[in-house]
């Protein structure tokens, strides 16, 4: 009862956290919805193991729990939710003068947007077996069926939802109202999305993505956002209980009528996949790190960046589950499957219990200064600062959805945090940006170019 009652008490002091932020600062839910939605679902799940276990793990292989794990993940969820509170207070002010030309990007976007969406529609009627009618799953009609603009939408979908909630936004700087035709837009890819038999994650990374520049024009606390909902109940609703309605269905379609061809019971296997398997990798990861005292920094390292299983996918989550069942995870992994779970596992992982925590804390920093130019450069129309801000948020969103740290090692990222570096030296607005630029001056003064 003492695990228990100390897990119960973690998961409400994160309960009073997140409910401080929606009262008092609720438009930095809208910036954090791409990482709240997921700590809300693995602390669900790390406090059933905690009360609930010992559970059979048919991943693991073994039982898990009980304990007091989510103590610890509340913690680590809770700091990660003050530093982007603290960071985005107060928020960009949006400057109302109109941008040359974004009238015209707005509309160009849209339009490839749209011819996009139609191609992808187009080529699913080509291919003919349409996944959620046929009984496909999703990966293997991606594998074995879908066509180049398929693939396209499901490596680069995420970057491009954000995108679309920008355009979305972007009138509201000039006391417009916001651009509804990249909301149709964005219906229209979970409407496709649906039908090639995603059930939940691809509607959970567009939609929060989208929302993230809602954070502009936002009611700033939870007054003003009841009165503004009550202005759109109706619209808001409607858009509600689509979006239930669609994921709720494209679930249970998947669990009873699709991956079942055996006598395994599906609502098992969805207890299992929504109750047990978001947080028994943070089960092990605490019992291991923090309850055994074992963690080496040089061996994770060398996991993750010298000597990965497979460098090319996220060997955070590699190394996990190599930790876990040790060699038996390379087949799992060679087939394409992986664990659920890597944030913030690793970063304990790496630096133990305390150490882990301060990092969480340093990465949630960080990827709040990025969330702020982004919305920064929205609110003044900086466009090169907003593409780049965008490019370098999507890391931190894989880090935090999965662990994923090895895209330090590719120069694409550090092209981009370039860009967006430079591009907040060249255009001042906020106060990040003027700390950079005030940096970018000082270097130039201190290494002047030489005279022909």
């Amino acid at each position: 009862m003492a695990d228990v009652a100390a897990s119960l008490t973690g998961v409400a002091f994160f309960l009073v956290v997140l409910g401080w932020i929606v009262k008092t600062r609720t438009y930095v839910l809208f910036a954090l919805l791409w990482v709240v939605v997921q700590m809300v679902s693995r602390l669900a799940s790390s406090l059933y193991i905690d009360a609930a276990g010992p559970l059979f793990s048919d991943q693991l292989l073994h039982y898990i729990g009980p304990g007091h794990a989510s103590v610890l993940l509340a913690l680590d969820y809770s700091i990660y939710l003050v530093v982007f509170a603290i960071v985005l207070y107060p928020r960009p002010e949006l400057h109302p003068p109109a941008v040359p030309g974004s009238a015209l990007l707005s509309n160009l976007v849209f339009r490839l947007t749209l011819a996009f969406v139609a191609l992808l529609y187009a080529d699913m009627l080509r291919i003919g077996p349409i996944p959620f009618f046929a009984g496909i799953e999703r990966y293997v009609y991606t594998s074995a069926y879908a066509g180049p603009f398929h693939k396209l939408l499901f490596r680069f979908g995420d970057v491009l939802a954000l995108y679309l909630g920008c355009f979305f936004v972007l009138p509201c700087r000039e006391g417009r109202r916001a651009d509804l035709r990249f909301l149709y837009l964005l219906l229209a890819i979970f409407v496709y999305a649906f039908l090639a038999g995603n059930r939940f994650s691809a509607f959970f990374k567009f939609g929060t993505l989208f929302a993230i520049p809602w954070a502009l024009i936002a009611p700033p606390d939870l007054k003003s956002t009841i009165a503004f909902a009550r202005r759109f109940l109706p619209l808001l609703l409607s858009l509600t209980l689509i979006a239930a309605v669609m994921v709720g269905y494209a679930i249970l379609h998947s669990y009873f009528s699709v991956r079942f061809e055996d006598n395994e019971d599906p609502l098992v296997s969805l207890q299992r996949r929504v109750l047990v398997q978001q947080a028994e990798v943070w089960w092990l990861t605490y019992q291991r790190v923090i309850e055994a005292g074992q963690w080496n920094f040089a061996r994770v390292v060398n996991l993750l960046f010298v000597d990965p299983i497979h460098p090319a996918t996220n060997t955070s989550i590699q190394y996990l589950m190599y930790a876990a069942l040790g060699s038996d995870a390379i087949g799992i992994l060679e087939k394409g499957q992986q664990f659920a779970g890597g944030f913030p596992e690793i970063f304990h992982e790496l630096f133990g219990g305390f150490g882990g925590v301060v990092a969480v804390g340093a990465y949630a920093a960080m990827a709040a200064l990025v969330v702020r130019e982004l919305l920064a450069a929205l609110a003044k129309g900086r466009f090169f600062g907003v593409l780049f801000a965008g490019l370098v948020l999507y890391a931190f969103a894989i880090t935090s959805w999965g662990g994923m740290l090895n895209y330090l090692l590719g120069w694409t990222f550090w092209a981009k945090l370039a860009g967006l570096l430079l591009s907040c030296a060249l255009e001042p607005d906020d106060w990040v940006t003027r700390g950079i630029q005030g940096l970018w001056t000082r270097i130039r003064a201190a290494h002047p170019p030489a005279r022909a």
